[in-house]
């Protein structure tokens, strides 16, 4: 089985977890009695998203050249992205970008802001492109125990955010380019999303020109004859049991009748394509999922929102095998 079966679980949990892992404005003291003092209990101490959101806006308007400027700005992106605004944390984001403000938790928000956004601009590909250097940098002067899996953890989400992204690139001679940065980084496997691909065959062969395995997805109101007629120009199918975009929403039930048309199809054209299913994959229901034709499964918070990683993954495996 291909090695993506486990390789990206923790990409649903990472989109919160990630923010978590460190605090923005690494190594700038709060002096006592300054605007910052007042600043830091106003936001620490709302009691909502948006009153934090309205103490860093006008704190950015009284001081935009204050040496704290870009750490208010940064945590204007993490409590817009808390907001949903994601639009508002995009333009707060760049603002840093633009001043070379670049720290991981900073990365790290906007790349979720634009997955929320559905923006895949030049400028989250940069970001992407840009992350590795970053994080090992940071990593590097991390005192933290944790760093190093820390550091892990980032580098999940930005693998992540680049396969919610590129799918939305509709022009192809940029969906080339960012692809070939990608596998130059180290990918072997890129799934597109088929609607928004005019041409599935002919990107399948940009991919495989690239050395990569190609993945073709299809949303949860996609009609399987979508990718079946290209399939074989394919390494995977991937059915999308959820809407995409967040983690922890439930599997879509149709998935099962649609996993068993795609796996009837391809064994009747003798095409041994893997065929995947990502959302809302569960202990309880893995093996529905299997029965119905998938061989490849991708689960998030049914691992992660459970106490033992291990042992869950070890039931999912079982109740796959049959």
């Amino acid at each position: 089985m291909h090695k993506s079966l486990w390789g990206i679980l923790a990409a649903v949990l990472l989109s919160a977890a990630t923010l978590r892992a460190q605090q923005p404005c690494p190594g700038l003291p709060v002096i006592i009695n300054t605007p910052e003092d007042k600043l830091m209990p106003a936001v620490n101490g709302a009691e909502t998203p948006q009153a934090a959101a309205d103490a860093l806006t006008k704190y950015v308007a009284d001081y935009p050249n204050a040496r704290f400027t870009p750490c208010a700005y940064e945590y204007l992106t993490m409590n817009y992205v808390k907001l949903q605004d994601f639009d508002k944390a995009i333009e707060d984001g760049e603002k840093d970008l633009a001043v070379n403000y670049l720290y991981v938790t900073l990365y790290a928000t906007l790349l979720k802001a634009y997955i929320g956004a559905g923006k895949a601009t030049d400028a989250a590909f940069d970001l992407i492109n840009k992350s590795p250097k970053l994080i090992h940098d940071e990593m590097m002067r991390s005192m933290a125990e944790n760093a190093e899996e820390t550091a892990k953890d980032v580098r999940a989400y930005v693998e992540y955010a680049f396969f919610q992204l590129l799918p939305r690139v509709t022009d192809a001679t940029k969906r080339i380019g960012y692809l070939d940065a990608f596998v130059k980084a180290g990918a072997d496997s890129v799934s597109v999303h088929a609607e928004v691909c005019a041409d599935l065959p002919a990107i399948a062969h940009q991919m495989h020109a690239l050395g990569i395995r190609a993945a073709v997805a299809i949303n949860p109101e996609t009609d399987p004859a979508r990718v079946l007629a290209a399939a074989a120009h394919f390494d995977m199918i991937l059915v999308m049991s959820v809407h995409p975009g967040f983690g922890g929403q439930g599997f879509i039930a149709a998935s099962i009748d649609k996993l068993r048309v795609i796996r009837r199809e391809l064994d009747r054209l003798q095409l041994a394509v893997d065929l995947q299913v990502d959302g809302g994959i569960k202990v309880d229901n893995i093996a529905a999922v299997a029965q119905a034709g998938a061989n490849v499964f991708v689960s998030g918070s049914g691992i992660f929102g459970q106490q033992d990683y291990a042992e869950t993954i070890a039931r999912m495996r079982c109740a796959a095998a049959g």
